[in-house]
């Protein structure tokens, strides 16, 4: 049986093949063209981080080189006060940056500590303590670090933007091609000479919370927990990051405090406690460009990721959105106290619901199940060591970190100013002495505690 095809049929046949050829051809533009420009904004975002990491890192420095010779307690606690502030906007830039494997604990540990040495000698040297040779030479030694860490960073920046160093070629979905013959290095080798050059880093001992005595200590959480190995550990993560166990890549092991199995997937990190087989952090990295679900919706997937990992009786603090990707604070709950050391981050993709960022360390370092005492006083009488012009809207019990290893036991007050501003009030519960005012920084993304 013999098909003819008419001259029409057949004019209309190529016209439909062309049409499926163009609309083919403009589906694969706009797809090119949307992940270049995807791949532009994501480039944009880590550039502008490495310019405010610059900046603060030199900020840092300069004010430390001040408080070295500042010879007043006015001037000393303003200065220590700045510099506080100042590196841990550095550290806020830092993790912002596509560092492959978590490979800077050392840059991590010198903007944590001198800012929080500083403000611990404020303290003392207000009380009418002396600053002791010990004291000084450290404060030089930090100081020397700062200078490195300052001339790394500006040299990282340079390099980026001369294109030594690529802030694209990491693990997200936005990587070099493999075949290219002429590879550049990533921005996690630009602090590899800096992060090795820490031999001679002082071991500084104060009343702090990120004082060498406390980030040594065992975590309270992993105490008397059985080892695991390193295949119920991807186990683990298997189920945490809903990836087959083939997928997951082994990595170095995590030899810190909190010591740790690490995996790898296209994208993706994730540590797991060699003790008790816990979730120490997990993070992707990838760019969200658009929200389409709710706070609400954001806080459910976070709590089901949570029940998964079968984590306890914690509260929603606050959260803060940024890019497209909101991180949720978790708090424990003992007895109706909140208990503010014990705390988990969540970060959920506003753009379909994904786990993109979870960090337990804070949790797995201080949790324990504490003899917590009836206060001394009551909630009436703390609350009359509250400033008269703010006006009290709620109160509750709660656990925060003071100085060294203490915690105190306060009554949280919330409050508000004549001018609707929202503070947060912390009175000791056995004291009546008032501990900490935070400030409420509330808009659409959330809220910010300062």
């Amino acid at each position: 049986m013999t098909f003819r095809i008419t001259k029409r049929a057949l004019i209309r046949l190529i016209s439909f093949a062309v049409a499926i050829i163009l609309v083919a051809s403009l589906l694969v533009y706009t797809y090119s063209e949307q992940t270049h420009q995807s791949k532009l904004a994501l480039q944009y975002q880590y550039m502008q981080s490495v310019d405010d990491l610059t900046h603060y890192a030199q900020n840092v420095n300069s004010d430390l080189t001040k408080i070295i010779y500042a010879q007043t307690p006015e001037y000393l606690a303003m200065l220590s006060s700045k510099l506080w502030r100042e590196s841990g906007y550095a550290k806020d830039r830092l993790a912002s940056l596509p560092i492959d494997n978590l490979k800077i604990q050392n840059t991590n540990k010198l903007l944590s500590q001198v800012g929080d040495y500083c403000v611990s000698l404020s303290k003392s040297y207000a009380e009418g303590n002396t600053i002791t040779e010990e004291q000084r030479n450290n404060l030089m030694k930090l100081n020397e670090y700062c200078d490195g860490m300052l001339r790394e960073m500006v040299t990282v920046s340079d390099e980026i933007k001369t294109g030594a160093i690529s802030l694209s070629k990491v693990k997200s979905n936005v990587k070099e091609e493999a075949s290219n013959k002429n590879p550049v290095g990533d921005i996690t080798e630009g602090f590899k000479e800096f992060e090795e050059g820490f031999s001679s880093y002082p071991s500084l001992i104060y009343d702090g919370p990120f004082s060498d005595h406390i980030m040594q200590r065992e975590p309270q959480k992993l105490k008397g927990q059985p080892n695991i190995s390193r295949a119920e550990a991807k186990k683990i993560a298997s189920q945490a990051t809903l990836l087959s166990i083939e997928q997951l890549k082994d990595e170095n092991d995590e030899d810190s405090r909190m010591p740790s199995y690490c995996f790898s997937a296209e994208g993706l990190d994730i540590s797991v406690t060699k003790k008790g087989g816990f979730v120490c952090y997990l993070l992707k990295s990838r760019l969200v460009t658009e929200r389409k679900i709710n706070v609400d919706q954001a806080k459910d997937k976070a709590r089901t990721f949570m029940d998964t990992l079968k984590i306890g009786a914690l509260t929603t603090t606050y959260y803060e959105i940024s890019n497209n990707i909101i991180t949720i604070n978790y708090a424990y709950m003992q007895n109706d106290i909140i208990v503010y050391p014990d705390l988990i981050k969540v970060s959920v993709a506003l753009d379909n619901g994904e786990i993109i960022g979870y960090d337990a360390r804070g949790y797995l370092m201080n949790h324990k199940e504490r003899q917590i005492k009836a206060p001394k006083y009551s909630k009436e009488d703390a609350s009359a060591n509250v400033n008269k012009n703010l006006k009290i809207e709620s109160s509750r019990l709660a656990i925060v970190p003071s100085g060294g290893l203490s915690e105190v036991l306060c009554y949280e007050f919330k409050c508000k100013t004549s001018d609707d501003k929202q503070l947060l009030v912390y009175v000791n519960a056995n004291t009546k002495v008032e501990e900490q005012i935070l400030i409420l920084l509330i808009n659409e993304n959330g809220t910010l505690t300062i």
